[in-house]
C-alpha cells in the first residue's frame, strides 16, 4: 500500500489495479486515498468476489471489479473501459 501511495505522488497514472488483500493494508484503503488524492479511476483485481467485497470496492472508488483468475482480453477490456469512462467523466 505505501509503495502504491509513494509512486502515486511522482508518476502519473490513467488508471489503478489493485488487489484487495495487500500485506500492509487493503486495496480498498488504497483505491480511497488514490481517489481523494489524484481522482484516479480504479480496477479491483481480486479473489475475493462476493457481492458485499463488490459494493464495499465501488464505496472504495473501484469502477469495475474482476474476479482471479482473468484472461488477458477481459482485463484489456476493462482497462480501456475504465480509462474512456474516466477520460469522458474528466479524471486525471
Amino acid at each position: 500500500m505505501a509503495a502504491a501511495l509513494r509512486l502515486a505522488e511522482s508518476h502519473p497514472f490513467d488508471v489503478v489495479i489493485s488487489d484487495l488483500g495487500l500485506p500492509d493494508g487493503s486495496g480498498y484503503e488504497v483505491m480511497q486515498q488514490l481517489r481523494a488524492r489524484y481522482g484516479l479511476p480504479g480496477i479491483a483485481l481480486s479473489g475475493f468476489g462476493m457481492e458485499g467485497d463488490i459494493v464495499r470496492g465501488r464505496e472504495a472508488g473501484f469502477l469495475e471489479h474482476l474476479v482471479k483468475p482473468v484472461d488477458v482480453a477481459t482485463l484489456d477490456q476493462t482497462i480501456r473501459r475504465v480509462a474512456r469512462l474516466a477520460r469522458s467523466n474528466g479524471s486525471r
